[in-house]
């Protein structure tokens, strides 16, 4: 009875990593995959909105009279 036991463990084990292995299989082949035209202009749109962020962030620290950074509040 007990040899059935451990069995059955190894036997649930060996089906857990088959699937593991599978995922993981599917995860690389699409990972593979070239990225679609959507994928591209989502990406180009996001990088864009960055820069603006990160350009205005820039033109609200302005140098003071006496050579102190001061930030400006919009």
């Amino acid at each position: 009875m007990l040899l059935l036991k451990v069995f059955d463990s190894v036997s649930h084990t060996l089906s857990l990593l088959s699937k593991n292995l599978y995922n993981t299989l599917q995860g690389a082949r699409e990972l593979a995959k070239p990225p679609i035209l959507s994928e591209i202009l989502y990406s180009n749109s996001k990088k864009k909105n960055n820069n603006k962020k990160k350009k205005k962030k820039k033109m609200n620290i302005v140098k003071g009279r006496r050579g102190n950074t001061v930030q400006m509040h919009s």
